[in-house]
């Protein structure tokens, strides 16, 4: 037990070593636009936002970029930043896809999922500089240790109440533009695994109304479900009125 005990606290204060060393919000949405700014948008994944409903320039103002296998920087990114190769020179992108900028509630980008052109193991994936042959590599957790969540504001908003919805993708963006409602999105419905940024983000919103805008299919999957009983309850703890739009 002793031993347990000391290797929780080494572990600890790793932790919490790396959670010093890594880029606020400011510096991360620094070098996030430079590389937004050196990168394209390849046709096929242009056709696959239109084809979601979206419109040239709801693309542009998402700030939707592509990435190649590996692809290589023009312009030399630190390579703190997660996602960046130790050389600086190119992004750590094992497969092609475009990167999904995720926003907080500041409008700073502190993060990005990539969602891969192909189809293979995983259809979004992290952008983090951790690797099997880096393993302390930056990751996209901020730094109070919680993975960032994404938040839209719509251009025209036409209710009270903040939307919450699966993913950091297209589909919180969407639906922010669709029904003018501001809207949170997390990767995989883990709200409650990002607490305090989540309580950050509806209190700079305002309002009192949640409305949860759960996955179709969601009902039949267990571990889903327990994601969604337990944003519920922290909401609930606050304070907050959740109601489901189905």
């Amino acid at each position: 037990r002793l031993e347990q005990q000391q290797l929780r606290q080494q572990r600890a204060a790793e932790e919490a070593q790396r959670r010093a060393a890594s880029l606020s919000a400011q510096e991360r949405d620094h070098f996030y636009r430079q590389l937004l700014d050196q990168l394209p948008l390849h046709p096929a994944d242009r056709d696959d936002l239109i084809r979601r409903g979206l419109d040239d320039e709801q693309i542009q103002a998402w700030g939707v970029r592509s990435v190649e296998k590996w692809q290589p920087l023009t312009i030399p990114l630190p390579h703190t930043l997660p996602g960046v190769h130790l050389d600086g020179q190119s992004l750590i992108t094992p497969s092609s896809g475009y990167l999904c900028p995720i926003r907080d509630v500041d409008g700073l980008i502190v993060g990005f999922q990539v969602r891969a052109r192909k189809a293979a193991d995983w259809r979004y994936y992290w952008l983090t500089g951790k690797t099997k042959k880096r393993p302390h590599g930056p990751t996209p957790h901020l730094p109070n240790g919680e993975l960032p969540l994404v938040v839209h504001q719509p251009t025209r908003l036409c209710g009270d109440a903040v939307a919450l919805v699966e993913g950091t993708g297209a589909k919180p963006f969407i639906l922010a533009q669709t029904l003018g409602l501001n809207t949170i999105g997390a990767a995989g419905g883990q709200f409650a695994a990002s607490p305090q940024t989540l309580k950050r983000s509806l209190e700079q919103l305002g309002g009192n109304t949640i409305a949860f805008f759960p996955d179709a299919g969601a009902v039949q999957n267990p571990t889903v479900l327990r994601q969604y009983r337990a944003t519920f309850r922290l909401l609930q703890a606050w304070g907050y009125s959740v109601q489901v739009a189905w």
